[in-house]
């Protein structure tokens, strides 16, 4: 299996960096935020994986949708109760240049990259093959 971000309360990685910050309120975003990322829910991960015993090949599974940042922003900070607030652009890529040397900046080049650009995955072949119908992230990962 090819997974992407996977998501749940207790979300490992940026994603589970993002839904902390955002819940203790001192999350910021940066630029558009109108990247797109293919993600899954942890839930339906663990759902689904037993019934791939016997099955063969390489596939992808994702919810689908591939939301924006913006819309797993909104969505996260609705159910805590959050407002996000936006940094300029040209701030937000100094700080990143500071983070670089300065290990306690939430935010350094690398990481403002990967929230930059977009990457999706299609699970087609797993909906086709393997009856793949998750749930999409946003609005279920509670």
């Amino acid at each position: 299996l090819r997974l992407p971000l996977i998501a749940g309360p207790d979300a490992p990685g940026n994603l589970g960096s993002m839904i902390r910050a955002i819940r203790k309120g001192y999350y910021v975003r940066f630029g558009p935020s109108s990247a797109r990322r293919s993600i899954v829910l942890a839930s339906d991960l663990a759902l689904f994986i037993p019934s791939l015993a016997n099955v063969t090949g390489i596939y992808h599974l994702t919810d689908g949708m591939h939301p924006t940042y913006r819309e797993l922003e909104e969505y996260i900070a609705t159910r805590f109760n959050r407002k996000i607030r936006d940094l300029p652009s040209g701030l937000v890529k100094t700080a990143a240049m500071a983070g670089d040397w300065i290990p306690w900046i939430p935010v350094n080049s690398s990481r403002l990259k990967k929230l930059s650009y977009t990457l999706t995955f299609s699970d087609d072949k797993a909906r086709r093959e393997l009856g793949w119908n998750p749930r999409p992230v946003v609005g279920n990962i509670w």
